[in-house]
């Protein structure tokens, strides 16, 4: 299933690299594989979430769920972490600092996509990148698409490589238990 997804990726890829540009933004808003890496070692439990701007269910997540667990972890001074990672190239860059105003850790990805095609196809390459050795199956459907949250731990083991909905049940038990 893997390999039909990056077959997939990589015709579309082809078809698509002149979509793919470099984001106009200081180094410390873009974060890159290993930069990624080096922060989910920080922490127990690091929540991912790659989001648009222009997806309805990206702002209601973050500001209907992950805002209220962001001020949970804080408050009961949890080890576990939130990351918001852009998607689209065209997210401006006072929205990823609004993010970051609002508490969050808020960057964009390093070679996000420019529409809903290339944002997914950007996101799978970047968790391929980052997690070569595990397989998120989710990933594979298109309805599946944005936002696309992992829940990784300081090992850098996904921890619901299945469904998204597998988050929601692992930040209900450490956060509201």
């Amino acid at each position: 299933m893997k390999l039909k997804a990056c077959l997939l990726n990589l015709v579309l890829s082809i078809g698509l690299l002149s979509c793919n540009s470099a984001i106009d933004a200081p180094d410390e808003y873009i974060l890159t594989s290993s930069e990624l890496k080096n922060l989910y070692k920080q922490k127990d439990h690091t929540y991912l979430l790659f989001w648009t701007d222009w997806c309805g269910g990206s702002k209601l997540t973050i500001e209907n769920y992950y805002t209220a667990i962001k001020d949970s972890i804080q408050s009961r001074n949890l080890n576990s972490q939130i990351v918001l990672i852009a998607a689209d190239e065209t997210i401006s860059l006072d929205a990823v600092k609004s993010k970051r105003e609002e508490g969050f850790l808020s960057y964009y990805m390093d070679s996000p996509g420019g529409n809903a095609l290339s944002n997914r196809i950007a996101v799978c390459n970047y968790i391929d990148e980052v997690f070569p050795n595990q397989e998120v199956s989710y990933l594979d459907w298109v309805a599946e698409s944005m936002p696309t949250r992992i829940l990784i731990n300081k090992h850098g083991e996904i921890l619901n490589p299945t469904l998204q909905k597998d988050i929601d049940t692992f930040i209900e038990a450490e956060i509201y238990n």
